[in-house]
């Protein structure tokens, strides 16, 4: 996701990243007051600048694949994140 790519979105409330994600650019997602929750597919944590979110990621949801919390929890940048909880199952 390219440095300040949706900064300053006042509407923004969800996020979906692609499992193929490699970085996340410097205040990517910044000051994005509604920004409640995170869905990232990849099963790796993708590097990110320290900065990527913002500065406040308390009232954020970060849902990952099931089977990844752990990475995430212990992950440079994402472990800043508080809530961090596996995605549910795709459903078959």
């Amino acid at each position: 996701v390219k440095r300040f790519a949706m900064q300053e979105n006042p509407n923004l409330e969800t996020v979906s990243l692609p499992a193929g994600l490699e970085y996340i650019d410097f205040w990517a997602l910044g000051d994005c007051p509604r920004l409640k929750i995170i869905e990232c597919s990849a099963t790796t944590p993708p590097d990110m600048n320290p900065n990527a979110f913002g500065d406040d990621l308390t009232k954020i949801t970060l849902y990952v694949p099931h089977g990844s919390v752990d990475a995430y929890r212990n992950a440079p940048e994402w472990k800043d994140f508080p809530d961090i909880v596996a995605s549910p199952p795709a459903a078959k």
